[in-house]
């Protein structure tokens, strides 16, 4: 996998000037170096549903999206990498949201700048919310046309800092597990009554046979220049991951199988995020403690190798995410808080895939 190298080369400093310092060797190659508490976490009834990392972020912001299901209450956590404690804001909506991502906007104009993150949600009715983080209640929800559930979203490595054409993959079922993208302008200066402009939707494109569902989505450059999405999925027998190349038709497999490689036995295993990390691997987690992934190869190709991991991935579980320079995860033996770690890189040949 290739980033474009300038988009590369700013991630990887940017994070090697924020990320925190605090840091403790795991034994196996990945190395803990920052965690952010939830304040406000319960025990026994919270999920965390999800953590989203701009990209080109020199002020190093983290979101995560924290789920109580019973009481039907959601919150959205922000801080710094760097913070000890995450600040929690109560989602006065009523609709579910499964996963988040966030973009940074930068905009000025007559001698004023201004700030913001535009997040998107995935709803679980199968709509976009779509807010600032600075007023996280006051939100657009459109919905692609054949969408009966929002599992994923995720966005490409690209600068949309200007507010101008921002695009996110969304992944959704209905008939059968599809794939599209949702674009919009934001105005930060705007008066009318949102900043986020009115969103488009490209045509929805089913991915999979109808007793599948979509479980993740992510964006993969397979060359210096074109973005494609990598996406899992899984029926009642067994567990897919494919990337879906521009040309039409063409997909490649990193998983088909009915093995759970968390697990090791003949049973689905629930992912619940992938991220990929360029020239080092394509990492997933599920609802199982642990940490899997695929090795990429020096040409960029994500490799048939998929596997469990050592080191301190084995604490992950629910949502990951990548900053830059190293991973992020909620630390199963530690409910309640995000860890960070080094990717590990110790891939064995062939591997379970």
């Amino acid at each position: 996998m290739k980033f474009p190298q300038m988009a590369w080369a700013s991630l990887a400093l940017t994070a090697l000037i924020l990320t925190g310092c605090d840091s403790s060797s795991d034994g196996s190659g990945g190395r803990v170096s920052t965690t952010i508490n939830d304040p406000n976490w319960s025990a026994g009834a919270d999920n965390w549903a999800s953590i989203a990392i701009p990209d080109f972020d020199n002020k190093a912001s983290i979101f995560a999206l924290v789920r109580n299901d019973s009481s039907n209450v959601q919150r959205l956590l922000s801080g710094q990498r760097g913070d000890r404690t995450f600040t929690s804001t109560q989602l006065t909506t009523s609709d579910t949201y499964n996963d988040i991502a966030a973009v940074r906007i930068t905009q000025s104009q007559d001698g004023e700048t201004r700030t913001d993150y535009a997040i998107a949600a995935c709803v679980e009715d199968g709509s976009v919310a779509l807010f600032l983080a600075s007023d996280p209640n006051k939100v657009r929800t459109p919905t692609p046309t054949d969408a009966t559930r929002c599992a994923s979203i995720a966005v490409d490595p690209i600068n949309y800092s200007d507010g101008k054409g921002v695009k996110y993959r969304i992944a959704y079922d209905t008939t059968s597990p599809h794939i599209a993208n949702i674009s919009f302008n934001v105005d930060l200066f705007s008066t009318s009554a949102y900043m986020i402009g009115t969103p488009s939707f490209s045509t929805g494109e089913s991915v999979g046979a109808s007793d599948y569902s979509i479980r993740a989505i992510e964006g993969y450059f397979y060359d210096d220049y074109t973005a494609v999405p990598v996406y899992a999925m899984q029926s009642s027998t067994n567990n897919y991951i494919e990337g879906k190349r521009a040309t039409a038709g063409y997909t490649s497999a990193y998983y088909n199988n009915s093995p759970n490689p968390f697990t090791g036995a003949t049973e689905n295993f629930d992912l619940t995020d992938l991220v990929l990390v360029p020239d080092q691997g394509l990492y997933m987690v599920s609802e199982v403690q642990g940490l899997v992934g695929n090795s990429i190869n020096s040409s960029g190709v994500i490799v048939y190798n998929t596997q469990k991991l050592r080191g301190d991935g084995d604490r992950c579980i629910d949502a990951l995410a990548w900053d830059g320079e190293k991973l992020w995860c909620h630390d199963a033996t530690s409910e309640g808080r995000l860890i960070s770690f080094t990717p590990p890189d110790e891939f064995e040949v062939g591997g379970a895939g």
